[in-house]
C-alpha cells in the first residue's frame, strides 16, 4: 500500500515561513485555506494551496521522495514535471512551446530519474512556457 502524504510551502507568518512542510494530515477549511500536519514538530501549518503536492509513493535514484510538481530529469536535455493525470495515475509532463507531451510514470523509471527541483523554487529548469 502506498504511503499517503503531502507537502506545501508554509505561509503562516513567523516561524518556518516560506519553508516546505511534509505530513500525512491535511485539512481544507471552508475559506479554502490548506493546513498540513508536520509529524516532526507535531504542529499544523497553513500552506499556500498552489504549492500542495502529493507524494507519489516512489523515490528517485538518490532515494529522494517524488512529489507532484517536482521537476525530474533522466540525464538528458529535457526536464519533466510530475503531475496527477486523468484522476488515477501520476505521469511525467513535458511542456514545450511546440506541444505538450504526457508520459505515464512507471516504477522502474523512477529508479532511473532524479528530482532536480520543483516548479515553485526552480522555474528556470523548465523549458518553454512559464507555469
Amino acid at each position: 500500500m502506498r504511503e499517503i502524504k503531502f507537502r506545501g510551502k508554509i505561509i503562516d507568518e513567523g516561524y518556518k515561513y516560506g519553508e516546505w512542510v511534509k505530513g500525512s494530515g491535511i485539512k481544507i477549511s471552508k475559506s479554502g485555506s490548506v493546513i498540513i500536519y508536520d509529524e516532526i514538530s507535531c504542529q499544523w501549518y497553513e500552506v499556500d494551496p498552489e504549492t500542495v503536492g502529493q507524494y507519489i509513493g516512489r523515490k528517485d535514484r538518490n532515494g529522494k521522495e517524488i512529489y507532484e510538481k517536482d521537476i525530474i530529469n533522466f540525464g538528458g536535455a529535457i526536464n519533466y514535471i510530475v503531475i496527477w493525470a486523468d484522476g488515477f495515475y501520476f505521469a511525467f509532463y513535458y511542456k514545450s512551446i511546440a506541444d505538450d507531451e504526457v508520459f505515464v510514470l512507471e516504477k522502474q523509471e523512477c529508479e532511473e530519474l532524479e528530482v532536480i527541483g520543483n516548479i515553485f523554487d526552480n522555474p528556470e529548469l523548465l523549458p518553454g512556457k512559464k507555469y
